[in-house]
Formats: C-alpha cells, structure tokens, sequence
C-alpha cells in the first residue's frame, strides 16, 4: 500500500510540473527560446499528456488534476490551431505561364565557384536571386550567364551583404532595404505577361556570430532574433501595403531563420512557403559540407497573391556552404 502512494505521489509531482511546463510554454510562444521549444516539443507535450491523463483517470486521482491536464492539452491543440487558421493561403485568379526561380547563397568564401555556377547553368532558371555577392562574384556571373539575363539589378559588396537579381524579364525599378547600411534586401518590380510581380530578394542577419561565441549564445542569438525580427516585420508591412499593386509578390532568399522559430511561424500568416505547396521531403538545404549533409532550410521561395505552385527542390552540389533551392510558380 505504502508503495502505491509513494507511486501516485511521485506521478503527481511529474504531472504538475509538466502542466507547469506547458503553461510556462504557452505563455512565452513569443520568446525565442520557449516559443521555439513549443514548436518542436508540440507533439511529444500532446503524447506525455494524453499518457499522463490516462493515468489520472485511471487511478482515480483528484478531479483538479484531471481538469488542469485536460486544459494543458486543450491549450497546445488551440494554440496550434490559431496558427494554422491564420496562416495565409493563395488567391484565386486566371494562370497562364509558369516562371522558374532559383535562390542561390552562393558564399562569398566559395573556393570551387566553377561548380555553383555550373548548378545555375544546368537549372537556367527565369529569375535568378544570389546573395552574397562580391565583385568578384559578379564578374565571375558576368562571363558565364550574364548573356541570359539582359535586366539585371545587382549590389556586390565585399563579405557577406552583397545582394542581386538576374531576370529573362524586364526589370522596372529597385528599392534597397538596408539596416546600419548593410542591405538585407531588395525589391524589384518584374514585369512578365503583362503581370506586375514584386520580388523581394532577401538576406537576413545572420546567427553565426552566436555559434562562434558558445559562451554567450544566448545573448548573442537574441539580439541576432530580434533583428531578423524587425527585418521581416519591416518586409511584411511594405508587402501588406502595397499588395493592391501587384498580382502576385515574392520573398525569395536567405532568411537565416529555421521554420521552428516563432518569427517563421508569425511569417506564414503573410506568406505561403512554395514548398509546402509543391515540394518533397524535409527540403534541408544547409549546410553543404563533405563532412555533414544538410539538416535544416535556411533558404526559402515564399510566395502570396494570384499564383499557384508547380514545383519546388533542393540542388544537390555547387561549391558554396548552402544549396541552392529552385521552384516553379504559375501566375
């Protein structure tokens, strides 16, 4: 007998420190840390407390645990309903030509540049967006696939900022968007079929200041959360206000920006991600390493407005320390 207590006590402790938990989760869905905790531990939170409320109901145990349990796991389904009854979809509307997109991180340390460019000849996709491109990038782009794209709109910098964008299609004007004078996009105009189309080319602040620095991680990765953060909340703004303007918008690039942190759950209310559309598997592009293979997308083809998704895939190879992701869209 005295076992048994002993068992329902410790059960009980368990139990409330895992409604603790979940509480503690639920309210910070925002933070960083706790809201991309939530995201990943989601369904492993619904299996611990499905087994934990089986347990209270089969031995009996007070009605106030059985009822925080229930709200515990009613709290993680609403909470992951609202995100998916707000994410946005795409519109309706008449589609007669399909565009071909590639994003490319092409890495401004890229030692075997011969073989990205080899992966962008081979795909030859209508609207080409790189991102960190220098000015030897851009000469060595110039020579070897400069004569497919006549409308060109390019940054080169040194380091890691440069950006540019190379179209089969006109061009009609370009806005920078830049923070402390590093650019972390750029919008072009696209006009293709008659159809005005909106194209951000995206590089986000990148984290890796923070895995540099594992003794102040988490401080550096916050600050680094926190201006991705004011980056895409500048970006969705300037889409949501001019959206009238254009038949279809696109957010193409290097988000620096995992899909388990809450400011890509928040970035899927504005925009739907081609891939879960119309691609296959995980969609991991980075890193490209001989040592280790892709285990998570830092590149995304986002897309809203009057337009259907073909296809989406991760090219395989290219010298740089991303893969490059492709797509195919129908406007």
């Amino acid at each position: 007998m005295k076992r048994n207590n002993t068992l329902t006590l410790f059960w009980r402790v368990v139990i409330v420190l895992f409604v603790a938990g979940t509480i503690i989760l639920l309210y910070g869905r925002n933070n960083f840390i706790l809201g991309t905790a939530l995201i990943m531990f989601r369904w492993i939170l619904m299996a611990l407390g499905t087994f934990f409320l089986y347990l209270a109901v089969t031995r009996r145990t007070s009605i106030y645990i059985t009822a925080v349990l229930s709200i515990s796991l009613g709290g993680i389904l609403i909470e992951y309903s609202f995100n998916k009854f707000n994410e946005a979809s795409l519109e309706s509307g008449e589609a007669s030509i399909d565009v071909s997109l590639m994003t490319y991180n092409v890495f401004f340390k890229n030692v075997r540049p011969n073989s990205s460019i080899s992966k962008i000849q081979t795909y030859n996709p209508d609207v080409l967006v790189v991102q960190e491109l220098t000015p030897e990038w851009k000469t060595k782009l110039a020579k070897t696939i400069g004569r497919s794209y006549p409308y060109q709109s390019l940054f080169p910098l040194s380091g890691t900022h440069g950006i540019g964008v190379y179209s089969k299609h006109p061009i009609m004007n370009t806005e920078l968007l830049d923070d402390n004078k590093h650019p972390y996009a750029q919008a072009v105009t696209l006009v293709i079929d008659g159809k005005r189309i909106r194209l951000f080319n995206v590089h986000l602040a990148s984290p890796a200041i923070a895995v540099e620095h594992p003794e102040d991680f988490i401080g550096l990765f916050s600050a680094n959360y926190e201006v991705r953060r004011k980056q895409l909340g500048k970006l969705n703004l300037i889409a949501d206000q001019a959206k009238h303007n254009f038949d279809v918008q696109l957010l193409v690039g290097d988000l620096n920006t995992v899909v388990y942190e809450p400011i890509y759950r928040d970035l899927l209310n504005h925009w739907v991600n081609l891939h879960d559309l119309a691609g296959n598997g995980w969609g991991y592009n980075f890193p490209n390493s001989a040592k280790v293979g892709p285990v998570t997308t830092l590149d995304y083809i986002l897309i809203k407005g009057k337009a259907k998704g073909v296809g989406t895939q991760v090219i395989e190879g290219g010298g740089s320390d991303h893969l490059a992701v492709s797509g195919k869209i129908r406007i």
